[in-house]
């Protein structure tokens, strides 16, 4: 990995541009993400700037230079004070391969730990390999599976796993 890679935290005004990578990931790999393209460009500016605004999430751009070549986000759990789910993570394909969703990792758990978060969850489609192999490197350890219908009407199993922190 080379220098010209960062990644920072968005903060509300960033709103448009978190909102154009967004809905390219979902364009551009509808099958990994639990949420769809039809949906999301429906959704008003407000709703956006919300997202990014909400201090019980955060979300994260990757950067090449000046290009923003992708994102991920941490939510904390309403219903478990100490509990935090990673989601949404997408680089562009140019981009892959280059072991840099450590950097997502790193982003995530630090914003996790200084909010008082103890554990982290994620999850993801089973046939996404690479996912899997990036949490299972970050330290994450499997506790279960659910089958569910994605958006592209198969069923597949989520994965799911956590880390303590």
């Amino acid at each position: 990995m080379s220098a010209p890679y960062t990644i920072r935290q968005f903060q509300s005004t960033d709103w448009r541009e978190y909102k154009a990578i967004r809905l390219e990931a979902l364009q551009a790999e509808p099958a990994a993400f639990a949420s769809s393209y039809a949906e999301q460009v429906l959704f008003a500016d407000e709703h956006w700037q919300n997202r990014l605004g909400d201090a019980n999430c955060a979300y994260f751009g990757l950067y090449y230079g000046d290009d923003l070549i992708g994102i991920s986000g941490i939510m904390c759990d309403v219903h478990h004070e100490h509990e935090a789910e990673l989601i949404a993570s997408y680089i562009t394909k140019e981009h892959r391969g280059k072991n840099l969703a450590h950097l997502f990792y790193q982003a995530r758990i630090e914003w996790a730990k200084n909010k008082g978060i103890k554990r982290l969850i994620i999850s993801h489609r089973d046939s996404n390999i690479t996912s899997r192999q990036a949490n299972q490197r970050a330290g994450f350890q499997y506790t279960h599976r659910v089958s569910r219908l994605w958006h592209d009407d198969n069923w597949e199993d989520n994965l799911y796993y956590e880390l303590e922190l």
